[in-house]
């Protein structure tokens, strides 16, 4: 992913002041990467933020989900945990649907 002023980069950076090592990446204000960065690229252990609202928890490499990872769906209600290769999962997937919880409640008072 190229930088430029659309996006705001805070953490460490190498000789060529590229993000490199851990750091956090905006867009907009709003958090779009936050994990490690190799001379600028998203690789290693990290959490994204996509437009659509969705995150993504686990590894990267050049910017890709790539190594294991949990992505959630924007509403919370979908996740999907497996292994990705080049931003697609592969092989085999655990995914399951999350039902709403309007409360809950300890035991009752004696």
């Amino acid at each position: 992913m190229p930088f430029d002023n659309r996006f705001a980069y805070q953490g460490q950076r190498d000789a060529e002041r590229k993000p490199h090592g851990v750091g956090t990446l905006l867009h907009g204000g709003q958090l779009l990467y936050r994990g490690e960065f190799e001379h600028g690229s998203m690789t290693g252990r990290g959490y994204r933020v996509y437009m659509d609202g969705s995150s993504y928890s686990g590894a990267f490499h050049d910017g890709m989900r790539h190594g294991y990872g949990i992505w959630t769906s924007a509403d919370g209600a979908v996740v999907r945990q497996g292994t990705f290769r080049a931003d697609v999962f592969h092989g085999a997937l655990r995914a399951w649907r999350l039902s709403r919880v309007n409360s809950l409640r300890g035991p009752p008072n004696a």
